[in-house]
C-alpha cells in the first residue's frame, strides 16, 4: 500500500481482488476511491445495499470456496472469479442483507470487546 498524489481512477465502496493469485485471498474491500494497478480486479457489485459489512461476508465466502483450488499454474482469474459459486445467508430466495449487517456488526462489537478487556487487563 503506497500514496500517490494522482487522482484515483477507481470508485471506493467495491471490492478488489489479485488475478495472478491463488484464490480470493487478496480479495478486500475498498472503503474509497483508489488506484489500482494492471492485475488488480476491481469487481463492482451489481446490486444494493452494498457496504463493508456485506463486503466482508462476501470475501468470508469467497475464500472459503476459492480455498486450496488454485495454484501457481492454476491462477483465479476474472473468468474463474465470475464462474465462482459462494454461499450467503438467504431469505425467502434472496440474499439476507439485513442478516448480514447484524452478524458482522455483532462480530465486529466481540471482537472490539476483547481488545479492550485485553489492554484493561494487562
Amino acid at each position: 500500500m503506497g500514496f500517490s498524489n494522482l487522482e484515483p481512477k477507481n470508485k471506493g465502496n467495491t471490492l478488489t481482488c489479485s488475478d495472478t493469485t491463488m484464490g480470493a485471498d487478496t480479495m478486500f474491500y475498498q472503503e474509497n476511491d483508489f488506484i489500482g494497478y494492471s492485475h488488480i480486479q476491481h469487481l463492482v457489485p451489481k446490486f444494493t445495499p452494498f457496504n463493508k459489512s456485506i463486503a466482508c461476508a462476501i470475501i468470508s465466502a469467497s475464500r472459503i470456496s476459492t480455498a486450496k483450488k488454485y495454484d501457481y499454474g492454476n491462477k483465479f482469474n476474472r473468468t474463474k472469479m465470475n464462474k465462482t459459486k459462494i454461499l450467503l445467508p438467504t431469505k425467502n430466495g434472496k440474499i439476507d442483507f439485513e442478516f448480514i449487517n447484524k452478524i458482522i456488526s455483532s462480530i465486529e462489537i466481540e471482537r472490539i470487546s476483547k481488545v479492550e478487556n485485553y489492554f484493561i487487563e494487562n
